[in-house]
Formats: C-alpha cells, structure tokens, sequence
C-alpha cells in the first residue's frame, strides 16, 4: 500500500508512521525521540479517536531517514509541520541510554552484560573505551581482550 501526495512542499510516498495527528480544534505533531516510548503514544493517541494523515503499512523513509526519527531540519522541509503545534516524550538520559544499549547488546553473542546497576553501566562504558582505543590503533578485535 502507498501513500502517495503532496506533503507540505514535498512529494512523498509510502508514508507509514502517524506523527501529524487531529481531532476536533486539535492539530499537532508528535516529535518521536527514540526509545522513549514512542509507539505507545501513537497508538493512544489512536485508540483516542485522533485522526492520521498517514496509514500505510511498512518502513518509510525520507532522506534515508525513517519518517518517525526525521529531525527537525529535514521536519521543516514540510509546510504543515511548520504550521503546527508540537510535543514530544522525553525520558532520563541514563535510562534511555541503559533501554538502547540493552538492546544492542541482546544481540552480542560475545559478551552477556546485564546493565542494571551504574557500576555495570560504568563497567561498559569503560570497556566500550577500551574496545575503540583498539580500534583506533588498528588491532584484530576478533582477538581475546
């Protein structure tokens, strides 16, 4: 399925996530932040009787960038965007930061962290340094470290 139109000043197709959203006197724009919990105000904001300009099925890009993470100067290449209200969910920069790596480690075969404690999120961190001085100096990291 596409979408297929004019969104402000430019062309785009196959438009999937809803961020402009109305209903009644209300039209605003949800700014989604990743791992903020994003999705779920979507869908409150639909099972909420808001409206949706875009309803297609699928990952949607603009700029090689999916429409849900656009930031704001590719946002202002669309005139509605500019004319509406806007909000957005923010969320502690450790725990965000803790959600997004969690994520990103689940899929390490190599090392079971378990980010659950500052001194375990330290542990990491100083281990992440250690990994890029590596890098930076050119040696195998296939390597035991």
């Amino acid at each position: 399925m596409h979408y297929t139109g004019t969104f402000g000043k430019v062309q785009l197709r196959n438009i999937q996530h809803k961020m402009h959203f109305y209903k009644d006197n209300l039209n605003f724009f949800f700014v989604h932040i990743p791992r903020t919990g994003g999705r779920y105000v979507k869908e409150l904001l639909l099972s909420n009787q808001f409206k949706s300009d875009f309803n297609c099925p699928g990952k949607v890009f603009y700029k090689n960038i999916e429409i849900m993470h656009l930031h704001e100067s590719l946002l202002n290449d669309f005139n509605m965007y500019k004319k509406s209200k806007k909000f957005s969910v923010v969320r502690n920069p450790l725990s965000r930061f803790i959600s997004a790596t969690s994520i990103d480690l689940s899929y390490n075969r190599y090392f079971d962290w378990k980010l659950n404690t500052v001194d375990n999120v330290l542990d990491y961190i100083t281990f992440q340094k250690k990994v890029l001085v590596l890098k930076i100096i050119g040696l195998d990291l296939n390597m035991n470290i």
